[in-house]
């Protein structure tokens, strides 16, 4: 892989928004050569996905970053209860900075201030 594969998409709070996740998140699995990921990877979308969808209620989008050790899921969604913008993210791989190894699955949740930048996307 010469760089990293990078997709991001904009889903509605809906039913069908984590199926929509797994599968994009599938794909870019497949298209880097991580499907060894795959079970995790997609059991922690999922999981995020959901929480959008049932606890905020809005559009939710999500960014897939996948390299040679391992993949990365933003989940971010944009309910407003308080000044804050809450991300959720899914490692899976040897991208842990810990170095504790291939396998290792982990999420992460930020609290930044709502003048988030997206520089860089």
């Amino acid at each position: 892989m010469p760089g990293p594969i990078v997709r991001r998409l904009r889903l509605p709070p809906a039913d069908t928004s984590p199926a929509a996740a797994r599968g994009a998140v599938s794909a870019v699995l497949d298209e880097a050569g991580l499907k060894a990921l795959r079970p995790e990877a997609l059991l922690l979308t999922s999981e995020l996905v959901t929480n959008g969808v049932i606890h905020a209620r809005t559009d939710i989008e999500v960014e897939i970053v996948a390299e040679p050790d391992g993949v990365r899921v933003t989940v971010t969604d944009f309910a407003t209860p308080d000044p804050k913008l809450v991300v959720a993210e899914v490692t899976v791989g040897t991208m842990d900075p810990s170095g504790l190894g291939a396998g290792v699955a982990w999420t992460e949740e930020r609290s930044e201030r709502s003048e988030w930048s997206d520089e860089g996307r």
